[in-house]
């Protein structure tokens, strides 16, 4: 599983949004203020969607995502949308199915271009500033997907290797590197400056450098997935606890696999920055998902941080992405949204 395939995540009416209490993790606190920011809320719609979702943003607050343009499977298309507003499909993503999935600060954009509707199957691309778009290398058959990249334009992502089977890939210095060369299944879901690589191979998180495989451990259970990495090195994602019936979100850092939500029956944790602020989203029990960030030790819905003119009428529902400004990429009941810290 890529770090964009999620479970779908149904809308909830207001009435249904969490009382989620704080809940402390000391190890955390480091680098970040004690009080939460109030979050602005900057629409990211169309009129000819039919509904979006925000997978990425880049260190100036351009988010990038997908667009439904009807209700039929795999009739989506790649966005990019300004801090202010402002929405559009560049050129080099037109007339193709495609999701985008991350972007620098230099504008370059990675993702996937749908070329078989019926069945989804998918090319890893990058486009460039001016929306060009550009095929990316491969080791086995062009299937697979582009998921995150740095600001050099290092890529990470996956395609099926002459096995058949997906791999962890590296696209760096003109070439394409197996990540997962040991494993079945890998998938590779983010990079850092340093070329540290958040990967999932055959059920378990890693964070891989110069070819080293360190694995993440665990918080009980015997499954991992990797989401995201920051500056540091330190991975997000999701593990199993005890008896491999409900997942909880983790920050690994310092060698240690920390729970982000103990307390809660399920969680996931899809993207750290380098201040350690993580976003991700829990789920209690049911049909009902709530977007949270960790911060400064500290478990918060970002319902309860909203800029009440701005936020009215919003429930969020995951956050897919933060920028180290603290901007947040977030989905719920009224659309997709960017969240940009007032304070």
């Amino acid at each position: 599983m890529t770090r964009h395939a999620r479970p779908a995540v149904p809308s909830v009416v207001a009435a249904a949004t969490l009382a989620i209490a704080a809940a402390a993790t000391p190890a955390l606190a480091e680098g970040v203020a004690a009080s939460p920011p109030t979050y602005r809320v900057t629409p990211i719609a169309n009129p000819k969607w039919h509904g979006a979702n925000c997978w990425g943003v880049n260190a100036g607050g351009t988010a990038v995502g997908a667009a439904s343009l009807s209700a039929i499977e795999y009739d989506e298309v790649a966005f990019l949308a300004t801090p202010g507003g402002s929405v559009r499909t560049p050129r080099g993503m037109q007339g193709d199915a495609s999701n985008a999935y991350a972007i620098n600060a230099s504008g370059l954009v990675v993702g996937t271009r749908i070329y078989e509707r019926t069945f989804g199957f998918r090319k890893p691309v990058a486009w460039d500033a001016h929306g060009q778009a550009l095929e990316l290398a491969h080791f086995g058959d062009d299937s697979g997907s582009a998921q995150a990249l740095n600001d050099a334009g290092d890529i990470v992502g996956t395609v099926n290797g002459a096995d058949g089977y997906p791999h962890a890939v590296l696209w760096a210095d003109g070439a394409a590197v197996d990540l997962s060369p040991a494993h079945l299944y890998g998938a590779a879901v983010g990079i850092n400056a340093r070329r540290q690589v958040a990967v999932t191979a055959d059920g378990l998180a890693y964070r891989v450098e110069a070819g080293v495989e360190t694995p993440l451990g665990n918080l009980g259970g015997q499954f991992s997935q990797a989401r995201g990495i920051n500056a540091a090195g330190h991975v997000v994602g999701l593990a199993t606890v005890a008896g491999d019936k409900a997942s909880h979100a983790f920050l690994w850092k310092d060698g240690v696999m920390l729970d982000l939500a103990p307390s809660v029956a399920a969680s996931a944790a899809w993207a750290v920055n380098r201040h350690d602020v993580v976003v991700g989203h829990v789920n209690p029990g049911g049909a009902v998902f709530q977007a949270v960030v960790w911060r400064g030790g500290e478990m918060r819905t970002l319902d309860d941080l909203l800029d009440p003119a701005s936020g009215a009428g919003w429930h969020f529902e995951t956050a897919a992405a933060i920028n180290d400004a603290g901007q947040i990429c977030a989905d719920g009941n009224l659309g997709t949204a960017l969240l940009t810290p007032v304070r």
